[in-house]
């Protein structure tokens, strides 16, 4: 995290920690069991043929964790209506709560890519993601 406020201004780097302090307060550990996850559920990695899913490719980022992490992500590339949408065809899932989430997982998911292209010093990347951060954090708000 240090690498990542060494670049923030004061004003994001409060709302990143308000948005740390929500999560916590809100999600208790262990509410959700682990799960295996994509992490990179973006436009490259998801086919579809004849407007159906097909198939989700490149699986190199798996882990484990929240299971709503990757509706985050999901979310992320192809909108929070498409979200709505997807959610519409998960029984299990309470949409407001995903929803809720999906905002600090967005917020996490943009302070990584952040924190990894400072770490490879690619200064154009590292803009871009400076400013997608602080559109996100200054739009949660």
């Amino acid at each position: 995290m240090r690498i990542v406020e060494s670049v923030l201004g004061r004003a994001d780097l409060a709302r990143l920690d308000d948005a740390f302090g929500r999560y916590e307060r809100d999600h208790l550990p262990g509410e959700t069991r682990a799960v295996p996850l994509h992490c990179d559920l973006k436009p490259d990695h998801v086919l579809c043929q004849s407007g159906r899913l097909s198939a989700v490719i490149d699986r190199g980022d798996v882990s484990l964790g929240d299971p709503d992490f990757d509706l985050a992500v999901f979310a992320m590339f192809f909108g929070s209506g498409m979200l709505v949408r997807l959610l519409e065809h998960v029984p299990d899932r309470d949409p407001a709560r995903v929803l809720d989430k999906t905002r600090f997982f967005t917020t996490l998911r943009w302070t990584q890519d952040l924190a990894f292209d400072l770490r490879r010093g690619d200064s154009e990347a590292t803009d871009s993601a400076l400013e997608r951060l602080g559109e996100h954090l200054r739009r949660a708000a």
